[in-house]
């Protein structure tokens, strides 16, 4: 038997192509006697169209503006916030006021990204569990990982910051290890979950893990230099992050899919590139924060703006067009015949 859509040979009792994921005919004989009943609505997923049940936020396009929204007058705030507090006799702010002020865009889009999930909401647990593991790797491992990796080039370079040494620390000593954390706690906590049965919840998951280590990267910073950072973190850093943790999550919940149609090579293709992607983006974003040249700070600046448009413009897109992830035919209990 051979697909009709590519013309590949199909497995016995497959229900997809493994080529191209087209869905298996099956021909079912019947009796000359049977009659037609009504015929059957096709599932929304399966054609790729708009979910009957979207959320607000993903009932129109003028929504995906939303976030923007919701980030200048974040900014807003912090700006008010600082001409009041720092006019005041107050003096410096507490650590534990400048530390609730830097979680606010990290919060805002765990909202954003929550509400996106239109056809199943996650298990709020299961997000916490991701949100804190995440944290708590980047406070105890990452960090002294970067460090070692950081030192070793710089001693490779001659304790020089030459072109070579920028690159290796930028994208192997940060955008790697980082990425590389984020994907295996996402994969451990995950990949098995029976929640995980649509593929934009993989967007989900990898943007919450995005968002756990950004919000630990981001206690650190104000630690380290005050309330005046978390504006700064809070238009470039944490949406960064976020903007990555969605570029993961696209490629991983792809993967999933694929695994659901018994497609392993594509299924390992996109895990793959569900870390690699991320890395060469947080890499190259890396690399050119610390570049100090005039005209790459603005080139800098349209890139964050471009990058978050993008992203943010084809997770909207992505949770329109959800699809669910189907069990392995390997993984079905046997059928008993009956007597």
């Amino acid at each position: 038997m051979t697909c009709k859509n590519c013309g590949s040979p199909l497995p016995e009792n497959a229900k997809f192509c493994p080529e191209c994921g087209h869905p298996v005919e099956t021909v079912v004989l019947l009796p000359p006697d049977h009659k037609p009943g009504p015929p059957r609505a096709t599932p929304w997923h399966s054609k790729g169209i708009l979910s009957p049940d979207l959320s607000p936020l993903t009932k129109g396009g003028v929504n995906v503006l939303i976030v923007l929204l919701l980030f200048i007058l974040q900014a807003g705030l912090n700006l008010l916030f600082n001409a009041l507090w720092f006019e005041s006799d107050a003096g410096e702010p507490t650590w534990m006021v400048s530390q609730l002020v830097g979680m606010v865009p990290v919060l805002v889009l765990i909202v954003y990204i929550f509400l996106l999930d239109a056809k199943e909401h996650e298990p709020r647990r299961l997000l916490l569990k991701l949100f804190i593991t995440e944290a708590l790797v980047c406070l105890f491992v990452v960090g002294d990982v970067e460090e070692v990796l950081s030192d070793f080039f710089y001693t490779l370079c001659d304790y020089e910051e030459t072109t070579f040494y920028l690159l290796a620390d930028n994208f192997f000593a940060t955008a790697l290890v980082e990425e590389l954390a984020k994907f295996i706690v996402l994969y451990w906590l995950t990949w098995r979950s029976p929640h995980f049965n649509w593929r934009f919840d993989g967007v989900v998951y990898a943007a919450v893990v995005a968002l756990g280590f950004a919000a630990c990267e981001n206690v650190f910073y104000i630690d380290a230099y005050g309330l005046s950072t978390a504006l700064g973190r809070a238009l470039s850093a944490i949406p960064g992050h976020c903007a990555d943790g969605i570029l993961m999550g696209v490629f991983y919940g792809q993967a999933k899919v694929w695994f659901g149609r018994e497609n392993g090579g594509r299924c390992r293709l996109c895990l793959l590139l569900a870390v690699l992607a991320p890395v060469l983006e947080h890499g190259f974003y890396d690399f050119m924060a610390g570049l100090e040249t005039g005209w790459i700070d603005v080139f800098f600046e349209l890139y964050i703006l471009t990058l978050n448009a993008v992203i943010f413009t084809a997770v909207w897109r992505q949770a329109q067009r959800d699809e669910a992830v189907l069990i392995p035919q390997s993984e079905l209990p046997p059928v008993v015949p009956t007597v």
